[in-house]
């Protein structure tokens, strides 16, 4: 489980970055605001989908 949660998390801080980079290049959004903002973001919304996931998998164990 703690892998799985690992993963999401990286992954969800890797697409921030990208998110992040895709609104600084292309929508003139400040690199201030950007980085930091969608980085928590997605990281939180892949804990929360790991949390999901968890709770589903120890669910049908």
């Amino acid at each position: 489980m703690i892998i799985l949660n690992l993963g999401l998390l990286l992954m969800g801080i890797g697409i921030g970055i990208f998110i992040a980079n895709i609104l600084v290049y292309n929508l003139n959004v400040t690199e201030d605001v950007a980085f930091p903002g969608t980085i928590f973001l997605m990281a939180g919304l892949s804990l929360f989908t790991g949390f999901f996931l968890t709770k589903k998998l120890n669910k049908d164990a």
